[in-house]
Protein backbone atom coordinates (compact mmCIF):
# COMPACT_ATOMS: atom_id res chain seq x y z
CA UNK A 1 0.00 0.00 0.00
CA UNK A 2 1.66 2.87 -1.13
CA UNK A 3 0.21 6.97 0.95
CA UNK A 4 -0.06 9.61 -0.86
CA UNK A 5 -1.29 13.16 0.88
CA UNK A 6 -4.27 13.05 -2.79
CA UNK A 7 -5.26 11.03 -4.83
CA UNK A 8 -7.08 12.17 -8.09
CA UNK A 9 -9.12 9.62 -10.17
CA UNK A 10 -8.78 10.68 -14.14
CA UNK A 11 -6.43 12.60 -16.43
CA UNK A 12 -8.87 14.50 -18.28
CA UNK A 13 -9.62 18.32 -18.03
CA UNK A 14 -11.22 18.07 -14.66
CA UNK A 15 -8.42 16.34 -12.93
CA UNK A 16 -5.79 18.54 -14.85
CA UNK A 17 -7.87 21.47 -13.33
CA UNK A 18 -7.78 20.05 -9.67
CA UNK A 19 -4.19 18.72 -9.97
CA UNK A 20 -2.94 21.79 -10.90
CA UNK A 21 -4.79 24.07 -8.36
CA UNK A 22 -4.09 21.82 -5.46
CA UNK A 23 -0.66 22.10 -6.10
CA UNK A 24 -0.49 25.80 -6.69
CA UNK A 25 -2.34 26.06 -3.39
CA UNK A 26 0.08 22.65 -1.32
CA UNK A 27 2.84 22.97 -3.68
CA UNK A 28 5.02 20.32 -1.60
CA UNK A 29 1.98 17.54 -1.65
CA UNK A 30 2.09 14.18 -2.46
CA UNK A 31 -0.13 14.28 -5.16
CA UNK A 32 -0.98 11.05 -8.04
CA UNK A 33 -3.62 11.07 -10.72
CA UNK A 34 -4.75 7.93 -11.98
CA UNK A 35 -5.56 7.19 -15.47
CA UNK A 36 -7.88 4.56 -16.67
CA UNK A 37 -6.01 4.85 -20.44
CA UNK A 38 -2.31 4.90 -21.79
CA UNK A 39 -2.53 8.92 -22.29
CA UNK A 40 -4.05 11.70 -21.07
CA UNK A 41 -6.85 13.82 -21.39
CA UNK A 42 -10.32 11.73 -20.97
CA UNK A 43 -12.80 12.87 -23.82
CA UNK A 44 -9.96 14.84 -25.80
CA UNK A 45 -7.08 12.47 -25.08
CA UNK A 46 -5.24 11.04 -28.73
CA UNK A 47 -7.05 7.63 -28.52
CA UNK A 48 -10.45 9.48 -28.69
CA UNK A 49 -10.23 12.00 -31.35
CA UNK A 50 -10.24 11.93 -34.94
CA UNK A 51 -10.04 14.31 -38.10
CA UNK A 52 -14.04 14.89 -37.94
CA UNK A 53 -14.37 15.11 -34.08
CA UNK A 54 -14.13 18.82 -33.49
CA UNK A 55 -14.61 21.27 -30.37
CA UNK A 56 -18.03 23.13 -29.60
CA UNK A 57 -16.32 25.86 -27.52
CA UNK A 58 -14.13 28.31 -29.63
CA UNK A 59 -10.52 29.09 -29.02
CA UNK A 60 -10.25 31.30 -26.42
CA UNK A 61 -12.34 29.63 -24.35
CA UNK A 62 -11.19 25.90 -24.41
CA UNK A 63 -8.05 26.87 -22.62
CA UNK A 64 -7.05 27.00 -19.21
CA UNK A 65 -6.84 30.51 -18.14
CA UNK A 66 -2.73 30.46 -17.32
CA UNK A 67 -1.77 29.41 -20.31
CA UNK A 68 -2.92 30.45 -23.86
CA UNK A 69 -3.46 27.22 -26.59
CA UNK A 70 -1.62 27.62 -30.00
CA UNK A 71 -3.99 28.71 -32.30
CA UNK A 72 -5.21 26.55 -35.06
CA UNK A 73 -3.89 27.01 -38.71
CA UNK A 74 -6.14 28.82 -40.44
CA UNK A 75 -7.74 25.85 -42.74
CA UNK A 76 -8.59 24.54 -39.14
CA UNK A 77 -10.54 27.24 -37.41
CA UNK A 78 -14.37 27.92 -38.24
CA UNK A 79 -15.47 30.97 -36.25
CA UNK A 80 -12.63 29.90 -33.79
CA UNK A 81 -14.05 25.97 -33.68
CA UNK A 82 -11.36 23.94 -34.02
CA UNK A 83 -10.60 19.92 -34.60
CA UNK A 84 -10.04 18.28 -30.85
CA UNK A 85 -6.70 17.18 -32.14
CA UNK A 86 -5.56 20.61 -30.77
CA UNK A 87 -6.72 20.06 -27.46
CA UNK A 88 -5.04 16.76 -26.97
CA UNK A 89 -1.58 18.27 -27.61
CA UNK A 90 -2.51 21.34 -25.41
CA UNK A 91 -2.98 18.92 -22.11
CA UNK A 92 -0.21 17.28 -22.76
CA UNK A 93 1.78 20.51 -22.82
CA UNK A 94 0.20 22.04 -20.17
CA UNK A 95 0.96 19.08 -17.48
CA UNK A 96 5.02 18.62 -18.82
CA UNK A 97 4.96 22.94 -18.54
CA UNK A 98 3.87 22.68 -14.31
CA UNK A 99 5.89 21.47 -11.81
CA UNK A 100 6.17 21.60 -8.55
CA UNK A 101 8.12 20.21 -5.69
CA UNK A 102 10.65 19.16 -9.37
CA UNK A 103 7.58 16.86 -10.14
CA UNK A 104 5.51 18.01 -13.36
CA UNK A 105 1.74 17.38 -13.15
CA UNK A 106 2.43 14.98 -16.08
CA UNK A 107 4.94 12.79 -14.25
CA UNK A 108 2.10 12.14 -11.40
CA UNK A 109 -0.31 10.44 -13.79
CA UNK A 110 -0.20 6.52 -12.83
CA UNK A 111 -1.47 5.60 -16.75
CA UNK A 112 -3.71 1.93 -17.15
CA UNK A 113 -5.03 2.33 -13.39
CA UNK A 114 -8.25 1.29 -13.75
CA UNK A 115 -10.15 1.90 -10.46
CA UNK A 116 -12.07 -0.81 -9.38
CA UNK A 117 -13.03 0.15 -5.73
CA UNK A 118 -12.97 2.61 -3.16
CA UNK A 119 -13.66 2.77 0.49
CA UNK A 120 -12.73 4.92 3.32
CA UNK A 121 -11.18 2.97 6.47
CA UNK A 122 -9.50 4.84 8.98
CA UNK A 123 -10.20 8.39 8.47
CA UNK A 124 -8.21 7.49 5.03
CA UNK A 125 -9.46 6.66 1.02
CA UNK A 126 -8.33 3.45 -0.04
CA UNK A 127 -8.31 3.15 -3.77
CA UNK A 128 -7.69 0.06 -5.17
CA UNK A 129 -7.07 -0.47 -8.96
CA UNK A 130 -7.88 -4.06 -11.51
CA UNK A 131 -4.11 -4.16 -12.30
CA UNK A 132 -2.35 -3.09 -9.28
CA UNK A 133 -1.92 -5.43 -6.16
CA UNK A 134 -1.31 -2.93 -3.54
CA UNK A 135 -3.94 -0.25 -3.15
CA UNK A 136 -3.15 3.83 -3.14
CA UNK A 137 -4.09 4.81 0.12
CA UNK A 138 -4.57 9.09 0.80
CA UNK A 139 -6.31 11.60 3.57
CA UNK A 140 -7.83 13.00 0.25
CA UNK A 141 -9.58 11.96 -2.57
CA UNK A 142 -10.60 13.95 -5.83
CA UNK A 143 -13.20 12.02 -8.18
CA UNK A 144 -12.57 13.39 -11.61
CA UNK A 145 -13.30 10.51 -13.50
CA UNK A 146 -16.48 12.61 -14.89
CA UNK A 147 -19.00 12.00 -17.14
CA UNK A 148 -17.51 10.10 -20.68
CA UNK A 149 -15.46 7.49 -18.41
CA UNK A 150 -17.99 4.64 -19.20
CA UNK A 151 -19.87 4.23 -22.79
CA UNK A 152 -23.45 3.09 -22.91
CA UNK A 153 -23.88 0.39 -24.91
CA UNK A 154 -27.43 -1.03 -26.70
CA UNK A 155 -28.00 -3.98 -25.51
CA UNK A 156 -30.51 -5.44 -28.66
CA UNK A 157 -32.11 -8.62 -29.29
CA UNK A 158 -29.28 -10.80 -31.30
CA UNK A 159 -26.99 -8.12 -31.23
CA UNK A 160 -24.72 -10.91 -30.07
CA UNK A 161 -25.34 -12.10 -33.51
CA UNK A 162 -24.69 -9.29 -35.49
CA UNK A 163 -20.76 -10.60 -37.05
CA UNK A 164 -20.10 -7.25 -37.83
CA UNK A 165 -17.43 -4.36 -35.61
CA UNK A 166 -19.64 -2.63 -32.78
CA UNK A 167 -17.69 0.10 -31.72
CA UNK A 168 -18.47 2.92 -29.50
CA UNK A 169 -17.86 6.63 -30.04
CA UNK A 170 -15.03 5.99 -27.47
CA UNK A 171 -12.97 3.85 -29.33
CA UNK A 172 -13.64 5.51 -32.81
CA UNK A 173 -10.53 7.22 -33.26
CA UNK A 174 -9.12 3.63 -32.96
CA UNK A 175 -10.99 2.12 -35.36
CA UNK A 176 -9.83 1.22 -38.64
CA UNK A 177 -14.27 2.03 -39.74
CA UNK A 178 -13.29 5.54 -41.84
CA UNK A 179 -10.12 4.05 -43.67
CA UNK A 180 -11.32 -0.04 -44.19
CA UNK A 181 -12.48 -0.53 -48.33
CA UNK A 182 -14.08 -3.80 -46.33
CA UNK A 183 -16.46 -1.36 -44.25
CA UNK A 184 -18.96 0.42 -47.13
CA UNK A 185 -22.13 0.72 -45.08
CA UNK A 186 -22.44 2.01 -41.80
CA UNK A 187 -25.08 2.70 -39.38
CA UNK A 188 -24.73 5.12 -37.00
CA UNK A 189 -26.63 4.83 -33.60
CA UNK A 190 -27.66 8.05 -31.59
CA UNK A 191 -29.06 11.22 -31.91
CA UNK A 192 -26.45 13.86 -30.57
CA UNK A 193 -23.61 16.11 -31.47
CA UNK A 194 -21.46 12.82 -30.99
CA UNK A 195 -23.13 11.00 -33.41
CA UNK A 196 -23.40 13.96 -35.58
CA UNK A 197 -19.88 13.97 -36.34
CA UNK A 198 -19.58 10.66 -36.54
CA UNK A 199 -21.82 10.83 -39.56
CA UNK A 200 -20.56 13.60 -41.21
CA UNK A 201 -16.84 12.10 -41.26
CA UNK A 202 -17.86 8.57 -42.48
CA UNK A 203 -20.21 10.45 -45.39
CA UNK A 204 -17.17 12.65 -46.25
CA UNK A 205 -15.55 9.78 -46.61
CA UNK A 206 -17.49 8.34 -48.78
CA UNK A 207 -19.13 5.52 -46.71
CA UNK A 208 -22.95 4.97 -47.22
CA UNK A 209 -24.23 5.90 -44.22
CA UNK A 210 -27.53 5.12 -42.61
CA UNK A 211 -28.21 7.54 -39.08
CA UNK A 212 -30.49 5.51 -36.77
CA UNK A 213 -32.30 7.52 -34.03
CA UNK A 214 -34.48 5.98 -31.73
CA UNK A 215 -38.23 6.72 -32.08
CA UNK A 216 -38.52 5.48 -27.41
CA UNK A 217 -35.52 8.59 -26.82
CA UNK A 218 -34.98 12.20 -26.27
CA UNK A 219 -34.50 12.41 -30.56
CA UNK A 220 -32.10 14.99 -32.37
CA UNK A 221 -29.97 17.56 -31.17
CA UNK A 222 -30.46 20.92 -31.76
CA UNK A 223 -27.34 22.60 -33.89
CA UNK A 224 -26.86 25.91 -34.02
CA UNK A 225 -25.00 27.66 -36.37
CA UNK A 226 -21.03 28.68 -35.38
CA UNK A 227 -21.35 32.49 -36.92
CA UNK A 228 -22.14 35.21 -33.91
CA UNK A 229 -23.70 38.20 -34.14
CA UNK A 230 -22.55 41.96 -33.32
CA UNK A 231 -19.96 41.71 -30.70
CA UNK A 232 -19.83 37.93 -31.02
CA UNK A 233 -17.17 35.79 -33.23
CA UNK A 234 -19.02 32.89 -32.76
CA UNK A 235 -22.35 31.04 -31.09
CA UNK A 236 -20.75 30.26 -27.69
CA UNK A 237 -19.34 34.27 -27.15
CA UNK A 238 -23.32 34.96 -27.38
CA UNK A 239 -24.29 32.33 -24.75
CA UNK A 240 -21.85 32.41 -22.45
CA UNK A 241 -22.73 35.60 -20.72
CA UNK A 242 -24.43 36.91 -18.09
CA UNK A 243 -27.32 37.20 -20.28
CA UNK A 244 -27.55 34.12 -20.76
CA UNK A 245 -27.70 32.71 -17.05
CA UNK A 246 -30.42 35.63 -16.81
CA UNK A 247 -32.65 34.77 -20.32
CA UNK A 248 -32.42 31.00 -19.77
CA UNK A 249 -34.17 31.22 -15.76
CA UNK A 250 -30.74 30.07 -14.52
CA UNK A 251 -31.12 28.83 -10.51
CA UNK A 252 -27.60 30.71 -10.36
CA UNK A 253 -28.13 33.94 -11.41
CA UNK A 254 -27.44 35.91 -8.79
CA UNK A 255 -29.48 39.26 -9.80
CA UNK A 256 -32.66 38.23 -8.15
CA UNK A 257 -34.29 41.59 -9.11
CA UNK A 258 -33.64 40.68 -12.47
CA UNK A 259 -34.78 37.05 -12.57
CA UNK A 260 -38.20 38.68 -11.56
CA UNK A 261 -38.41 41.15 -13.97
CA UNK A 262 -37.94 38.92 -16.86
CA UNK A 263 -39.57 35.86 -15.52
CA UNK A 264 -42.63 36.91 -13.53
CA UNK A 265 -43.95 40.12 -15.06
CA UNK A 266 -46.30 39.73 -18.12
CA UNK A 267 -43.76 41.65 -20.49
CA UNK A 268 -40.84 40.39 -18.89
CA UNK A 269 -42.33 36.88 -19.67
CA UNK A 270 -43.40 37.52 -22.72
CA UNK A 271 -39.91 39.13 -23.96
CA UNK A 272 -38.16 36.06 -23.26
CA UNK A 273 -40.97 33.77 -24.69
CA UNK A 274 -40.35 35.71 -28.11
CA UNK A 275 -36.68 35.68 -27.95
CA UNK A 276 -36.54 32.11 -27.94
CA UNK A 277 -39.25 31.78 -29.90
CA UNK A 278 -37.23 33.10 -32.09
CA UNK A 279 -34.07 30.71 -31.72
CA UNK A 280 -36.18 28.08 -32.08
CA UNK A 281 -37.43 28.88 -35.26
CA UNK A 282 -34.42 30.52 -36.41
CA UNK A 283 -32.42 27.89 -36.13
CA UNK A 284 -35.12 25.34 -37.75
CA UNK A 285 -35.11 27.57 -40.80
CA UNK A 286 -31.53 27.50 -41.52
CA UNK A 287 -31.26 23.38 -41.26
CA UNK A 288 -34.62 23.36 -43.12
CA UNK A 289 -35.87 20.13 -42.42
CA UNK A 290 -39.32 20.71 -43.77
CA UNK A 291 -37.63 22.23 -47.30
CA UNK A 292 -34.85 20.69 -47.78
CA UNK A 293 -34.40 18.31 -50.67
CA UNK A 294 -33.18 14.98 -49.56
CA UNK A 295 -34.58 12.79 -51.70
CA UNK A 296 -36.42 10.66 -49.76
CA UNK A 297 -33.60 9.77 -46.96
CA UNK A 298 -35.73 11.26 -44.30
CA UNK A 299 -33.79 14.13 -43.41
CA UNK A 300 -36.71 15.87 -41.92
CA UNK A 301 -36.57 13.24 -39.38
CA UNK A 302 -33.89 15.11 -37.76
CA UNK A 303 -35.96 17.81 -36.47
CA UNK A 304 -36.15 18.34 -32.92
CA UNK A 305 -38.59 16.82 -30.81
CA UNK A 306 -38.68 20.03 -27.85
CA UNK A 307 -37.92 23.84 -28.50
CA UNK A 308 -34.61 24.86 -28.06
CA UNK A 309 -35.13 26.33 -24.49
CA UNK A 310 -35.77 23.47 -22.85
CA UNK A 311 -33.00 21.43 -23.87
CA UNK A 312 -34.09 17.91 -24.00
CA UNK A 313 -32.77 16.91 -26.86
CA UNK A 314 -29.49 18.42 -26.31
CA UNK A 315 -27.88 21.12 -28.24
CA UNK A 316 -24.51 21.48 -30.14
CA UNK A 317 -22.87 24.08 -32.46
CA UNK A 318 -23.06 23.70 -36.07
CA UNK A 319 -19.11 23.83 -37.00
CA UNK A 320 -19.01 22.87 -40.79
CA UNK A 321 -20.44 24.93 -43.82
CA UNK A 322 -21.49 21.73 -45.56
CA UNK A 323 -22.69 19.91 -42.65
CA UNK A 324 -26.46 20.50 -43.37
CA UNK A 325 -25.86 19.73 -47.55
CA UNK A 326 -24.14 16.51 -46.74
CA UNK A 327 -26.35 14.81 -44.48
CA UNK A 328 -29.40 15.57 -46.49
CA UNK A 329 -27.41 14.21 -49.45
CA UNK A 330 -25.38 11.46 -48.51
CA UNK A 331 -27.04 10.06 -45.70
CA UNK A 332 -30.51 7.96 -45.10
CA UNK A 333 -32.27 8.88 -41.79
CA UNK A 334 -34.74 6.77 -39.69
CA UNK A 335 -36.32 7.19 -36.67
CA UNK A 336 -37.28 4.19 -35.64
CA UNK A 337 -36.74 1.70 -32.57
CA UNK A 338 -34.68 -1.41 -33.15
CA UNK A 339 -36.03 -4.57 -32.89
CA UNK A 340 -33.49 -7.23 -34.01
CA UNK A 341 -29.71 -8.07 -34.86
CA UNK A 342 -28.71 -10.96 -37.21
CA UNK A 343 -26.31 -11.67 -39.43
CA UNK A 344 -25.13 -7.70 -41.08
CA UNK A 345 -28.86 -7.08 -40.53
CA UNK A 346 -30.83 -4.60 -38.08
CA UNK A 347 -34.21 -4.85 -37.90
CA UNK A 348 -36.39 -2.11 -37.12
CA UNK A 349 -39.71 -1.72 -35.76
CA UNK A 350 -42.01 -0.57 -39.34
CA UNK A 351 -40.54 -3.76 -40.65
CA UNK A 352 -37.67 -2.00 -42.28
CA UNK A 353 -34.19 -3.91 -42.57
CA UNK A 354 -31.06 -2.28 -42.83
CA UNK A 355 -27.78 -4.02 -43.97
CA UNK A 356 -24.36 -2.31 -42.78
CA UNK A 357 -20.79 -3.41 -42.33
CA UNK A 358 -20.24 -1.69 -39.27
CA UNK A 359 -22.03 -0.50 -35.97
CA UNK A 360 -21.16 3.06 -34.83
CA UNK A 361 -23.24 3.25 -31.18
CA UNK A 362 -22.91 7.49 -30.64
CA UNK A 363 -25.31 6.53 -27.45
CA UNK A 364 -23.22 8.56 -24.95
CA UNK A 365 -22.26 7.28 -21.44
CA UNK A 366 -23.29 5.85 -18.21
CA UNK A 367 -23.31 8.27 -15.33
CA UNK A 368 -22.00 5.50 -12.57
CA UNK A 369 -19.54 5.39 -10.04
CA UNK A 370 -19.45 1.43 -9.36
CA UNK A 371 -16.38 1.62 -7.66
CA UNK A 372 -18.27 2.89 -4.64
CA UNK A 373 -20.43 0.40 -2.94
CA UNK A 374 -24.86 1.58 -2.85
CA UNK A 375 -24.34 2.28 0.42
CA UNK A 376 -20.86 4.30 0.45
CA UNK A 377 -22.68 6.10 -2.29
CA UNK A 378 -25.71 6.46 -1.16
CA UNK A 379 -23.91 8.40 1.98
CA UNK A 380 -21.94 10.40 -0.17
CA UNK A 381 -24.74 11.86 -2.35
CA UNK A 382 -24.14 9.96 -5.31
CA UNK A 383 -26.97 8.33 -7.65
CA UNK A 384 -28.23 5.09 -6.79
CA UNK A 385 -31.34 2.66 -7.46
CA UNK A 386 -34.18 4.37 -5.61
CA UNK A 387 -35.07 1.33 -3.74
CA UNK A 388 -31.71 0.60 -2.69
CA UNK A 389 -32.20 4.37 -0.77
CA UNK A 390 -33.74 3.73 3.31
CA UNK A 391 -36.76 4.81 3.81
CA UNK A 392 -36.60 7.38 6.17
CA UNK A 393 -34.24 9.14 3.77
CA UNK A 394 -36.79 8.78 0.79
CA UNK A 395 -39.14 10.49 2.76
CA UNK A 396 -36.98 13.82 3.60
CA UNK A 397 -35.80 14.17 0.24
CA UNK A 398 -39.46 14.18 -1.05
CA UNK A 399 -40.57 16.28 1.26
CA UNK A 400 -37.34 18.69 0.81
CA UNK A 401 -38.19 18.57 -3.01
CA UNK A 402 -41.92 19.06 -2.89
CA UNK A 403 -40.88 22.05 -1.24
CA UNK A 404 -38.24 23.26 -3.45
CA UNK A 405 -40.41 22.74 -6.50
CA UNK A 406 -43.23 24.92 -5.16
CA UNK A 407 -40.42 27.78 -5.14
CA UNK A 408 -39.15 26.95 -8.39
CA UNK A 409 -42.61 27.19 -10.29
CA UNK A 410 -43.16 30.81 -8.18
CA UNK A 411 -39.34 31.61 -9.36
CA UNK A 412 -39.87 30.88 -12.89
CA UNK A 413 -43.92 30.13 -13.42
CA UNK A 414 -42.88 28.93 -17.15
CA UNK A 415 -41.00 26.08 -15.98
CA UNK A 416 -44.75 24.47 -14.49
CA UNK A 417 -45.98 24.11 -18.24
CA UNK A 418 -43.52 22.36 -19.92
CA UNK A 419 -43.81 20.91 -23.39
CA UNK A 420 -44.68 17.14 -24.07
CA UNK A 421 -41.96 15.45 -24.26
CA UNK A 422 -39.76 11.78 -23.87
CA UNK A 423 -39.11 10.83 -20.26
CA UNK A 424 -38.99 7.40 -18.35
CA UNK A 425 -39.68 6.20 -14.92
CA UNK A 426 -37.29 7.18 -12.36
CA UNK A 427 -34.85 4.56 -11.57
CA UNK A 428 -32.54 6.03 -9.82
CA UNK A 429 -31.92 9.45 -7.26
CA UNK A 430 -30.67 12.61 -8.33
CA UNK A 431 -26.97 13.61 -7.31
CA UNK A 432 -27.24 15.54 -3.96
CA UNK A 433 -23.90 17.30 -3.52
CA UNK A 434 -23.64 20.21 -2.46
CA UNK A 435 -22.85 22.49 -5.60
CA UNK A 436 -22.22 19.64 -7.56
CA UNK A 437 -19.23 18.97 -5.42
CA UNK A 438 -19.06 17.68 -2.09
CA UNK A 439 -20.45 15.57 -0.08
CA UNK A 440 -23.26 16.93 2.67
CA UNK A 441 -20.41 16.04 5.69
CA UNK A 442 -17.39 14.79 4.79
CA UNK A 443 -15.00 17.51 3.12
CA UNK A 444 -11.55 15.18 2.38
CA UNK A 445 -13.84 13.80 -0.33
CA UNK A 446 -14.56 15.90 -3.87
CA UNK A 447 -16.31 14.87 -6.90
CA UNK A 448 -15.51 17.35 -9.95
CA UNK A 449 -16.66 17.29 -13.44
CA UNK A 450 -19.75 15.69 -13.31
CA UNK A 451 -21.57 18.46 -14.59
CA UNK A 452 -22.98 18.79 -18.12
CA UNK A 453 -21.92 22.35 -19.15
CA UNK A 454 -20.88 24.36 -22.32
CA UNK A 455 -17.19 24.80 -20.94
CA UNK A 456 -15.34 22.26 -19.36
CA UNK A 457 -12.20 24.31 -18.51
CA UNK A 458 -14.50 27.29 -16.91
CA UNK A 459 -16.13 25.15 -14.88
CA UNK A 460 -12.92 23.00 -13.92
CA UNK A 461 -10.76 25.85 -12.75
CA UNK A 462 -13.66 26.80 -10.82
CA UNK A 463 -14.67 23.75 -9.08
CA UNK A 464 -11.42 22.99 -8.46
CA UNK A 465 -10.34 25.80 -6.38
CA UNK A 466 -13.94 25.80 -4.66
CA UNK A 467 -13.02 22.26 -3.87
CA UNK A 468 -9.33 22.69 -2.41
CA UNK A 469 -11.06 25.71 -0.24
CA UNK A 470 -13.23 23.03 0.82
CA UNK A 471 -10.83 20.57 1.70
CA UNK A 472 -8.98 23.00 3.59
CA UNK A 473 -11.84 24.36 5.30
CA UNK A 474 -11.68 27.79 4.02
CA UNK A 475 -15.48 27.85 2.87
CA UNK A 476 -18.13 29.63 5.10
CA UNK A 477 -20.67 27.04 4.12
CA UNK A 478 -24.12 26.98 5.41
CA UNK A 479 -25.31 24.13 7.99
CA UNK A 480 -25.69 21.05 7.12
CA UNK A 481 -29.80 21.70 7.10
CA UNK A 482 -29.62 24.48 4.94
CA UNK A 483 -27.34 22.49 2.60
CA UNK A 484 -29.98 20.14 2.02
CA UNK A 485 -32.36 22.66 0.63
CA UNK A 486 -29.72 24.34 -1.55
CA UNK A 487 -29.48 20.50 -2.93
CA UNK A 488 -33.31 19.85 -3.33
CA UNK A 489 -33.75 23.32 -4.97
CA UNK A 490 -31.16 22.84 -7.72
CA UNK A 491 -32.21 19.44 -8.50
CA UNK A 492 -35.94 20.35 -8.24
CA UNK A 493 -35.45 22.98 -10.50
CA UNK A 494 -32.84 21.53 -13.26
CA UNK A 495 -35.83 18.46 -13.44
CA UNK A 496 -38.26 21.35 -14.52
CA UNK A 497 -35.64 23.20 -16.76
CA UNK A 498 -34.07 20.56 -18.48
CA UNK A 499 -37.15 17.76 -18.58
CA UNK A 500 -35.63 14.11 -18.86
CA UNK A 501 -31.78 15.57 -19.10
CA UNK A 502 -32.60 17.21 -15.90
CA UNK A 503 -33.07 14.35 -13.98
CA UNK A 504 -29.89 13.86 -12.49
CA UNK A 505 -30.07 17.39 -11.17
CA UNK A 506 -26.31 18.07 -12.51
CA UNK A 507 -27.50 19.42 -16.37
CA UNK A 508 -26.13 23.01 -16.22
CA UNK A 509 -25.93 24.31 -20.09
CA UNK A 510 -26.91 27.02 -20.88
CA UNK A 511 -26.02 27.98 -16.93
CA UNK A 512 -22.18 27.82 -17.75
CA UNK A 513 -21.49 31.19 -16.04
CA UNK A 514 -23.77 31.52 -13.63
CA UNK A 515 -22.82 28.16 -12.41
CA UNK A 516 -19.20 29.45 -12.33
CA UNK A 517 -20.05 32.51 -10.79
CA UNK A 518 -22.02 30.88 -7.77
CA UNK A 519 -18.37 29.29 -6.61
CA UNK A 520 -16.82 31.88 -7.11
CA UNK A 521 -19.03 34.22 -5.35
CA UNK A 522 -18.95 31.46 -2.23
CA UNK A 523 -15.15 31.48 -2.65
CA UNK A 524 -15.21 35.73 -1.61
CA UNK A 525 -13.08 36.36 -4.71
CA UNK A 526 -13.58 39.71 -7.21
CA UNK A 527 -11.06 39.90 -9.56
CA UNK A 528 -12.70 38.70 -12.17
CA UNK A 529 -15.52 41.31 -12.64
CA UNK A 530 -16.13 43.99 -14.47
CA UNK A 531 -18.58 47.03 -15.34
CA UNK A 532 -22.01 45.99 -14.79
CA UNK A 533 -22.36 46.11 -18.31
CA UNK A 534 -19.87 43.54 -19.15
CA UNK A 535 -21.09 41.83 -16.52
CA UNK A 536 -23.62 41.25 -18.44
CA UNK A 537 -22.75 41.21 -22.18
CA UNK A 538 -19.23 40.29 -22.53
CA UNK A 539 -18.54 36.83 -23.19
CA UNK A 540 -16.56 34.78 -20.42
CA UNK A 541 -13.03 34.36 -21.73
CA UNK A 542 -10.54 31.79 -20.08
CA UNK A 543 -8.21 34.80 -19.63
CA UNK A 544 -10.92 36.31 -17.57
CA UNK A 545 -10.36 34.02 -14.30
CA UNK A 546 -6.71 33.83 -14.59
CA UNK A 547 -6.56 36.31 -11.53
CA UNK A 548 -8.84 34.35 -9.49
CA UNK A 549 -6.00 31.67 -7.98
CA UNK A 550 -3.64 34.42 -6.95
CA UNK A 551 -6.33 36.19 -5.26
CA UNK A 552 -7.04 33.26 -3.42
CA UNK A 553 -3.40 32.65 -2.40
CA UNK A 554 -3.16 36.30 -1.35
CA UNK A 555 -6.90 35.84 0.80
CA UNK A 556 -5.61 32.72 2.42
CA UNK A 557 -2.04 34.38 3.11
CA UNK A 558 -0.04 32.28 1.00
CA UNK A 559 1.50 34.41 -1.88
CA UNK A 560 4.82 33.25 -1.15
CA UNK A 561 3.66 29.58 -2.35
CA UNK A 562 2.85 31.01 -5.82
CA UNK A 563 6.31 30.72 -7.59
CA UNK A 564 4.65 32.59 -10.60
CA UNK A 565 2.97 35.47 -12.06
CA UNK A 566 -0.48 34.09 -12.08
Amino acid sequence: MTRHDVVIIGAGVFGIAAARTYLEVHPESDVIILESDDVLGGVWSRNRVYDDFWAQTPVGMLEFSDMPMKPPKEEDNYYGYFPAKYISSYLEDYTKSHSYDNKTIFERVIFKKRVSQVQKRGGLWITKCESTDAPFESTRLIVASGLTSKPKMPNYPGISTLKRPIVHQMDFGKSNIMSSPDIKNVVVLGGGKSAADLVYGLAKAGKSVTWLIRQTGCGPAFFIPAQGAGRYRNANENFFTGKAGAMSMSIFFPWRIVQWLFHSTRWGMNYVNKMWEGADQGNRLLAGYKTRESNGKGFEKLEPDTPIFWENDSTGTNQRPDFWETIAEKVHVYRQDITSMTDGTIKLHDGTVLTTDALVCGTGWESTFDYFSTSEAAKLGLSVPIDAQPSDIAAKWEKLEAEADSKVVKMFPRLASPPSHFKRPLTATPYRLYKAIAPLEDPSIAFVGNVTVGNAFLASECQGLWAVANMDGKLALPPKEEKEQDVALVNAWCRRRYLYKGRTGTWFYFDTVAYADSLITQLGLSSHKKSWYEEIYAPRMAEDVRPLLREYLHKQGLDEKARKDL
